[in-house]
Parts: C-alpha cells; sequence; structure tokens
C-alpha cells in the first residue's frame, strides 16, 4: 500500500460546525487519491471526540492507542 500521514486539522473555535474541517480532510485525501497513496493515517487525541466523529464519518477506524506521558520538573 502507498501510505500517508495527514496531520490532525486544527479549526478555530469559532468555527467549528461549519464544514471546515470535513472540506479541507476532504481536499488532502483527494489530493493523496491523485498522488497515487492508497492508504491514509491521521492522530487525534481520544478527548476530542469531535474530530473522531468526523475522521469515522469519512471512513478512517481505530487502528492504534498511545500513550503519553508527562512530568511536572518543577515539582522535583
Amino acid at each position: 500500500a502507498q501510505e500517508a500521514a495527514i496531520e490532525p486539522i486544527g479549526i478555530v473555535k469559532e468555527e467549528w460546525g461549519q464544514g471546515y474541517g470535513r472540506t479541507l480532510l476532504l481536499a488532502a485525501l483527494h489530493r493523496l487519491k491523485q498522488q497515487g497513496k492508497t492508504e491514509a493515517t491521521i492522530g487525534v487525541w481520544r478527548s476530542n471526540q469531535a474530530a473522531i466523529h468526523l475522521y469515522q464519518s469519512v471512513g478512517f477506524q481505530h487502528q492504534q492507542t498511545l500513550t503519553y506521558l508527562a512530568l511536572d520538573i518543577n515539582r522535583n
């Protein structure tokens, strides 16, 4: 498969729900298809249910869960 990774799409909060994210995502997928790509991945935070819904609505499916660890270095 010819794979491609799409960077997460960010829309300013004031414009949420207007379809801009869907338009950008579909444009990116169209361009990748023109380039001969057959598979695309995109990262999303688990808490971002709106983005997850958008990505799933165009056919993305869950593949992997990553865990990020954080440390407050000022506490030590």
